[in-house]
């Protein structure tokens, strides 16, 4: 969907749906879970691959993205995922899978998936993570001197993302006993690893994008951690 996209020289993203399902699948298989009973939560939704995978397979999914000009986009794909017609009204089914206890809600609901427009570290204790979530799984935006994937309303500067949202974010859902998955590259990989040890598991994929220099594969690993 987004492999013919040009974004500052680069394809928006390399992680693909059918990536985020076999780690959806792994997981449900670990866990004893079906897509009716499995939830994932996604703190930095980014450009919606991990959405579409889980809606492909059914499970339900929790987002959050600061981007708020990905509202629109969010609700297309989602139109799209449960095969309606782009240009009709969402259907807003209520899945009861986000805790409500201090207010929040979400901004739209389509199916089993609710999706919050802001930063993930002004979420609600309660959602953070949301009750009944099996796993967390998310790409945050990538280091690489400067973060590379600037998104309306986050930090720019590394340390203090880092400081204010990832870390603590990842610390509340280690300590819920929820696995957290993360798409990262390797520096940053070896930040966290400072702060929470090695990944417990290590999924391993390749890309094959285009950008304006033409085609290009990457290989790429999903780091999980997980506190017992």
């Amino acid at each position: 969907m987004f492999g013919r996209v040009v974004f500052l020289s680069f394809a928006p993203s390399e992680f693909s749906a059918y990536a985020a399902g076999g780690v959806y699948a792994y997981f449900m298989r670990l866990l004893g879970k079906t897509p009716e009973t499995f939830t994932v939560q996604d703190f930095y939704s980014g450009w919606g691959n991990r959405m579409l995978g889980a809606m492909a397979l059914g499970v339900r999914y929790i987002g959050c993205d600061a981007n708020t000009r990905l509202e629109k986009p969010y609700e297309k794909l989602a139109a799209f995922g449960k095969g309606q017609i782009a240009n009709q009204p969402l259907k807003k089914a209520e899945p009861q899978i986000v805790d409500r206890r201090e207010g929040a809600k979400p901004r739209w609901r389509a199916g089993g998936t609710a999706l919050y427009f802001q930063k993930s570290e002004t979420l609600p204790k309660s959602l953070i993570p949301a009750k009944g979530v099996d796993i967390v799984f998310s790409s945050p935006p990538f280091f690489d001197g400067n973060l590379v994937e600037e998104y309306t309303g986050t930090e720019s500067d590394y340390e203090t993302f880092m400081r204010t949202s990832l870390v603590p974010i990842m610390k509340r859902c280690l300590a819920a006993k929820i696995w957290v998955c993360l798409y990262i590259p390797t520096n940053m990989y070896n930040d966290l690893k400072k702060e929470f040890g090695s990944a417990k598991k290590k999924f391993k994929f390749v890309a094959k994008m285009n950008n304006l220099n033409g085609a290009y594969s990457n290989s790429n690993i999903i780091y999980c951690w997980k506190s017992y």
